[in-house]
């Protein structure tokens, strides 16, 4: 009973609770047996992968420097003794008055697919003001302001592993586009990684992690 417990320990420190160095890919089955692309995603997802006006940079980078040294002063070697939360960014996405059928057309034009259907922690969903693009294991969700005419947040959720070269030369595309023409830049807050949209090699170091 001992060694049990201590396995058990022992896993949840590897697995569950250490201070995040690497990104770890998870899946979920984004698509019903008719092959129609229903997006997944839980309530911890949202904006842990955010897309957000480069001015943002400086602001950012504290950000995930603070989190990096109150992780580092607040894990005890079995858990974390308290919880950080971030400050929400200076300068909001909506701010730059992106037009929602701009965002959706680049999407479009690099082959990624609008869903109809959301899976929302288990249970299927219209879509509604969250619009989904992408594809069963790499989702991006354009959020709309309530006109629906203009963009509010971009986020998204990648399950799974891109196991193609099409794809992901797709998403590298579609992200440089944005990235270009809109100056938006990637934060990851599940890493602590900020990616230059601007710049392939950066959109090369995100999507790494998920190559196959």
């Amino acid at each position: 009973m001992i060694v049990i417990c201590i396995l058990l320990i022992l896993i949840l420190v590897r697995f569950v609770i250490s201070p995040p160095e690497k990104k770890q890919v998870k899946f979920a089955n984004n698509s019903t047996e008719s092959g129609e692309y229903i997006p997944f995603y839980i309530e911890d997802d949202y904006l842990q992968i955010e897309l957000v006006p480069k001015q943002n940079t400086d602001f950012i980078k504290n950000q995930m420097d603070e989190i990096k040294t109150f992780s580092q002063n607040h894990f005890d070697g079995v858990g974390y003794t308290d919880i950080h939360v971030r400050e929400n960014i200076h300068v909001e996405t909506k701010s730059l008055e992106l037009r929602t059928d701009y965002v959706t057309a680049v999407l479009e034009r690099h082959g990624f697919k609008r869903a109809v259907k959301i899976n929302y922690q288990g249970s299927i969903h219209p879509v509604t003001s969250s619009l989904p693009f992408g594809f069963p294991n790499f989702t991006i969700f354009v959020d709309t302001c309530d006109d629906e005419e203009l963009v509010k947040v971009i986020w998204l959720c990648v399950y799974g592993l891109i196991m193609h070269v099409w794809q992901r030369e797709a998403i590298t595309n579609a992200l440089y586009d944005l990235g270009t023409s809109t100056d938006l830049v990637l934060a990851d807050w599940n890493s602590l990684e900020l990616y230059d949209l601007s710049d392939k090699k950066d959109i090369d170091r995100f999507l790494q992690d998920y190559w196959k």
